[in-house]
């Protein structure tokens, strides 16, 4: 009997799009200026990639964004606990 899997929830990035719209540059600006290929960073925006956010990801964000790093990587945080609490995941660190 096959395993079923269970379903995840997707939520946006709001802040991404927020920092973005304050500096009226769109998705692929973003992308260039962070070192991103644009597919990817659309997804990490959409919430469909995330898990692969590394220091040099959210240094490039950081830059392009013209966010403070640790503003940056305080809203990331905040992201994935309200993501771990929607999907029932617990802490594992």
């Amino acid at each position: 009997m096959a395993r079923r899997q269970k379903s995840t929830i997707v939520k946006p990035r709001t802040y991404l799009v927020s920092l973005r719209s304050e500096l009226g540059i769109s998705q692929y600006d973003v992308a260039m200026i962070s070192g991103i290929r644009p597919t990817f960073y659309n997804l990490v925006e959409n919430g469909k990639k995330g898990d692969q956010m590394d220091s040099r990801k959210l240094l490039g964000l950081a830059k392009a964004l013209q966010c403070p790093l640790e503003k940056l990587c305080t809203l990331e945080a905040k992201y994935m606990d309200e993501m771990d609490r929607l999907n029932n995941r617990e802490r594992k660190w």
